[in-house]
């Protein structure tokens, strides 16, 4: 059962990482496109 958790978590952290990347990269476009 510790292994399909872990396998849960870790696909829960790469969807956290990956909402933080996409914000972080929209909002780096938003700068580089008014400056």
């Amino acid at each position: 059962m510790n292994i399909i958790k872990d396998k849960l978590a870790s696909r829960i952290n790469l969807k956290r990482q990956g909402r933080l990347h996409y914000l972080l990269g929209d909002a780096y476009d938003k700068i580089c496109s008014s400056a």
